[in-house]
């Protein structure tokens, strides 16, 4: 892997003296460069089984960077590499946030979701985990929410044989509490895991899975896993306009990364799936 990695930097004109494994999740490879230039991060999977995961990654990041909301490693490159893709960013050295820092975290997201178009959807299909996520253009939340998220992930489901109970009335009975709202740009995979803080320039966004969506979507993957504390949704809260967003739902929403994770990782997302069906019919 080691020589792998330095042919690729040196096609890239990087000079790399040391390469440290990193933690990179189930999906990528990931590695820590030093050389004589600063640090970098370099990701690595399969170019065949993910095609153009890293390059929609990288596309992604460069959108997120031009709201000026958070912070965003810099690409520095992408490309194929034999059997491989490979995506290299600038190295964020990871720190831990203070108390005092979490209010500008859910400041900065509510600016982020400020940006808008007409539209829902995005320019291409991108991934959510390793799953494919549909992005074409819908004209009302409902429609984005219920065709591009909702159906493909219960028909996957039910491909896996998960049986999820009034499913179909589920669909029905929703349409009415999603809110009816242009569309907001969202991180879309925002658990803890996809956030980095630096000690001097504060909060970073990683690994994206982004849409013009709705608020929402960020908001109930903060809350399903937790590692964001209350007062990072407070500062949300005071900087938004509360009126126009389902607060009370967000269970709704949820359901949406709850079937991504039954159908990823099975049978014990079943029951929470099932739940949030049954709580709206």
């Amino acid at each position: 892997m080691k020589q792998l990695i330095q042919s690729i930097c040196e096609l890239e004109g990087l000079s790399v003296q040391n390469i440290q494994v990193l933690s990179g999740g189930d999906i990528n490879q990931c590695f820590k460069l030093t050389g004589q230039q600063s640090p970098k991060v370099i990701k690595l999977n399969s170019l065949h089984r993910f095609p153009k995961m890293l390059r929609l990654e990288a596309k992604s990041l460069k959108e997120l960077c031009l709201t000026s909301t958070f912070n965003i490693p810099e690409v520095i490159a992408c490309g194929d590499y034999l059997q491989f893709q490979y995506l290299i960013l600038e190295y964020v050295e990871p720190g831990t946030p203070k108390t005092q820092d979490w209010p500008k975290f859910g400041e900065q997201l509510a600016q982020l979701h400020q940006t808008s178009q007409t539209n829902f959807g995005y320019t291409t299909t991108n991934y959510i985990g390793e799953l494919p996520q549909p992005n074409d253009t819908e004209v009302t939340a409902a429609d984005f929410y219920i065709r591009q998220r909702l159906q493909p992930q219960l028909k996957l489901a039910q491909q896996k044989g998960y049986r999820l109970a009034s499913a179909e009335t589920f669909l029905t009975e929703i349409t009415s509490l999603i809110p009816n709202r242009p569309a907001s740009l969202v991180h879309g995979d925002l658990w803890s895991g996809n956030y980095l803080f630096h000690s001097k320039k504060g909060f970073y966004l990683i690994d994206p899975s982004i849409a013009y969506s709705l608020a929402e979507f960020d908001l109930a993957m903060m809350q399903l896993f937790g590692g964001f504390p209350a007062s990072a949704f407070e500062a949300y809260r005071n900087s938004v306009n509360t009126s126009q967003l389902q607060l009370k739902h967000l269970d709704l929403f949820k359901l949406y990364y709850l079937l991504v994770h039954l159908n990823l990782f099975g049978q014990s997302y079943f029951s929470a799936c099932q739940n949030i069906i049954n709580k709206y019919t």
